[in-house]
């Protein structure tokens, strides 16, 4: 049976059933009579100590796994019966044939000395590798500046040049001291087209993806044949991409022939492109065409620049320039200076047509413009638009003068606008003057008086303009004025015939359309102006109405405007004799018939100046009398000599001038009626 007993020295005994094992108590400690001793399967809590007393501390059930600690301040640690650790005063030791792992994530921290891991420099110069052909190292970071050296003397360098890149330094100071870097390509075998080292650019982060990732340039050395002990003809290709890998856009071949896709652009102040030497060579540019080649070069043979068809120099030259820069196209005809310099001369020397010497411009193939001497006959000097648009002519970089496609001449606009400022010369012999705010014509004749204006009529002198000692003449002179019968009627009137007015005023209308400013094709500036045509109102219609309408063959929309009247009475055929209300005699229809006027009936009334009056067929006149009206549109002999409000004319001439089929019939007159 199991028991508690108190011995002599204060201990307390626990023994077991049979009485052969106990566990003691004494002054705190705990000791027993086997070499074993359980304390149970939950946690153990010691007080300041765990005393082995030189025994071991078994760690497993199969009691392989342990700590021995027999050995004064020493801890043996054993696994599977096998002495693996010895830890000691100050001292770690890990024994052979066991493996010490750190583990991914696991720090070693060194701050103090590490002994006894052997140095990592070779023993000798070219004594030792950084890892082997199947044990290679994967990373190597150098710091900010770092360094790698190569070869015994360290004369290469490859430095860390800190957030930009790689240094490449010979650091020998004198002459063939540069570094060098060689592609090798270790094909023992190479065919055409063999690529022998590349270096490409790429930007593989780039977020957008897809052709952002692709390689963006590259250079290559690319073979141009088969190798052989005599022949390693290698091009260089130059490589570039725009939305692709990068592709040849230029190379330069083993001859020095540089092949451009694409074009070549020189910048800079005074860009140079300078080809041959001063040796005796002949030079040339070739544009390679598809259907034909031309070239352009110097013959040495005769020192001229030439500009040829074909590939070969000399083949067929179109152009030759010598060093007089006379210029020579295709052998017939040359372009030269004189010795100052200010004289350039166009010449036909040679070929068919001799003689003829012009500049022709064409479009299309077709012939658009002459400039020169075209015919060999004669000396004529011609300067034509042979297309069916304008000639145009500027000073100051601004149109100054055209000439249309009609022959018309316009200056000082570039339309024929009559409201803007500026001259137009018509081909049928019509000239428009406009000025803004200023005299539209100033004529001025030296020397002596006489005709400023000269007017002729089918080639025969019929009048002027003179001027003596400050007095303007006009000759040949009849004043009207515009009047138009009440209903607008046009019956037949004839010449001559007494008019009378009456209290009605005439109104005219016009089309009038607002026309911005406006810029043509070539850069010339219309400025805003308004387009006017005079107009019939339609009925219905008023002043401010929207119309739509042509001037000058183009269509304008505007409004209907009244014209300012303030003198001009509407008229009849006088009816009244010895009528005081005579206005004058019938000349003519002003009546266009364009469709605008042609339906205002507007009459042309001559009332002072020398004209014709009709007279009754019964009436008698003589040199000197005074007419008045008969009443029935033709005139009578006043009775008397005085000048009255009723007297229409003075007679000048009995001769007849015309005789109607009423036998009525005109005489020359002065008017006084208006």
């Amino acid at each position: 049976m199991a028991e508690i007993r108190i011995n002599a020295t204060g201990g307390v005994k626990l023994y077991d059933a049979d009485d052969s094992h106990y566990a003691q108590i004494v002054a705190g400690t705990i000791t027993s009579n086997t070499d074993v001793m359980t304390l149970g399967h939950a946690a153990v809590v010691m007080g300041t100590k765990l005393d082995m007393n030189g025994s071991n501390l078994v760690l497993d059930a199969d009691a392989d796994t342990y700590l021995d600690t027999g050995t004064d301040d020493t801890i043996k640690f054993y696994v599977s019966g096998a002495h693996d650790l010895t830890i000691g005063a100050n001292a770690i030791n890990v024994l052979s044939g066991t493996t010490l792992t750190i583990d991914s994530g696991a720090t070693i921290t060194n701050s103090g000395t590490a002994n006894g891991f052997g140095s990592a420099d070779p023993s000798s110069a070219d004594g030792d590798t950084l890892g082997t052909a199947s044990a290679e190292w994967s990373d190597l970071y150098l710091a900010d500046g770092g360094v790698i050296y190569f070869g015994n003397d360290q004369e290469i360098t490859l430095t860390h040049n800190a957030d930009d890149g790689l240094l490449l330094k010979h650091v020998g100071t004198g002459d063939g001291k540069e570094p060098s870097l060689t592609f090798q390509a270790g094909d023992n075998d190479i065919a055409q087209d063999d690529v022998l080292g590349s270096i490409f650019f790429q930007a593989p982060d780039e977020g957008a993806g897809t052709d952002a990732v692709l390689v963006a340039a590259g250079i290559e050395a690319v073979s141009e044949g088969d190798f052989s002990s005599s022949n390693n003809a290698t091009k260089l290709s130059f490589k570039t991409a725009a939305s692709e890998a990068a592709a040849e856009k230029m190379s330069l071949s083993s001859a020095g022939l540089l092949t451009v896709t694409g074009g070549v652009t020189m910048t800079g102040a005074t860009p140079t492109l300078t080809i041959g030497d001063a040796g005796a060579e002949d030079t040339k540019i070739v544009f390679d065409g598809n259907a034909q080649d031309f070239h352009i070069g110097l013959d040495d043979s005769s020192d001229d620049l030439v500009i040829g068809v074909g590939s070969t120099l000399g083949t067929t030259t179109a152009i030759a320039i010598d060093e007089n820069l006379v210029t020579t196209f295709g052998g017939d005809v040359s372009l030269s200076n004189d010795t100052a310099g200010n004289i350039l001369t166009l010449e036909h020397t040679g070929g068919s047509n001799t003689g003829n010497t012009f500049i022709e411009w064409k479009t299309g193939g077709a012939s658009s413009g002459l400039l020169g001497k075209t015919s060999a006959s004669d000396e004529r000097f011609e300067l034509w638009n042979k297309s069916n648009d304008y000639m145009s002519f500027g000073t100051n970089n601004t149109e100054a003068m055209r000439i249309d496609n009609s022959g018309d001449l316009i200056i000082g606009k570039t339309s024929q606008t009559f409201s803007t400022a500026g001259t137009e010369i018509y081909a049928n012999g019509d000239t428009r003057f406009t000025a803004d705010a200023n005299s539209v014509m100033k004529v001025n004749r030296t020397g002596s008086d006489g005709y400023i204006f000269s007017v002729y009529n089918d080639g025969s002198f019929e009048g002027g303009l003179t001027f003596s000692g400050g007095t303007i003449t006009y000759q040949t002179f009849v004043g009207s004025h515009w009047t138009r019968l009440a209903d607008n009627s046009k019956p037949t009137i004839l010449r001559g015939t007494v008019m009378e007015s009456i209290a009605t005023m005439c109104n005219w209308y016009e089309a009038v359309a607002e026309v911005a400013e406006s810029t043509d094709s070539d850069g010339n500036v219309t400025p805003a102006h308004k387009v006017k045509e005079c107009i019939t109102l339609p009925n219905g219609k008023s002043a401010g109405d929207a119309v739509t309408f042509t001037s000058d063959e183009k269509e304008y929309t505007g409004v209907y405007v009244k014209e300012n009247n303030q003198q001009l009475p509407m008229s009849k055929v006088s009816d009244t004799e010895d009528s005081k209300a005579v206005y004058g005699v019938f000349m003519d229809w002003d009546d266009k018939d364009d469709g605008l006027n042609g339906d205002v009936n507007d009459i042309h009334i001559a009332s002072v100046g020398a004209y014709v009056v009709r007279i009754h067929k019964d009436e008698t006149v003589a040199i000197g009398d005074y007419l008045q009206s008969k009443g029935d549109g033709t005139a009578k002999v006043q009775a008397d000599d005085i000048m009255r409000a009723s007297t229409i004319a003075k007679v000048t001439s009995t001769t007849k001038t015309h005789i109607h089929a009423d036998d009525s019939y005109c005489v020359p007159c002065t008017l006084h009626c208006g």
